[in-house]
């Protein structure tokens, strides 16, 4: 004789069912007690595009990354003339300039902004500002090695005084 027939054993339980799609909500009416998770930066607001140029790649992308963190938008260039040629583009609220590139000093291409854009303060960087101490006759220039928080203070500073278009210190 010959065994009963087995009934065949149940599949094994699903490790990952099927989950109920997640209500949908709906956005807060607006009111007083609601809060925009993301407004815009504050600086962005206030003339915050700031054309960065340093021919140094890792200072230039430490200082982008600073000024980001900060709320400021950056649009960057690694020369004088590349600089030139995004300002037919832009109108940015500072020019954040190294004063020591091939090419073209920093305060070749303030100067030359200046020309096009009268009333965007310029704010150098350099490790040489000593050298230039005649150049710069009272502009802003913030020494390397820098801190954040210094460069974040210089920046500010400079778009406070926007009337005066040299960026110098009054």
């Amino acid at each position: 004789m010959r065994p009963p027939p087995r009934d065949p054993e149940p599949p094994p339980p699903d490790p990952d069912p099927p989950q109920p799609p997640a209500p949908v909500r709906e956005p807060p009416e607006p009111g007083p007690d609601v809060i925009d998770p993301e407004p815009e930066p504050l600086h962005a607001r206030q003339g915050g595009l700031i054309l960065l140029v340093d021919d140094d790649a890792e200072v230039r992308q430490l200082a982008r990354t600073i000024l980001e963190r900060g709320g400021y938008t950056v649009v960057a260039a690694e020369n004088g003339a590349q600089a030139l040629t995004l300002l037919q583009d832009i109108r940015p609220g500072l020019l954040l300039t190294d004063i020591v590139m091939p090419g073209m000093t920093g305060l070749t291409l303030a100067a030359r902004m200046h020309r096009r854009l009268p009333g965007v303060p310029a704010l150098f960087i350099s490790g040489f500002a000593d050298e230039f101490a005649d150049e710069l006759s009272g502009a802003v220039c913030l020494n390397k090695p820098f801190t954040p928080a210094q460069l974040l203070a210089s920046v500010a500073g400079a778009l406070a005084s926007r009337q005066d278009a040299a960026g110098c210190q009054t």
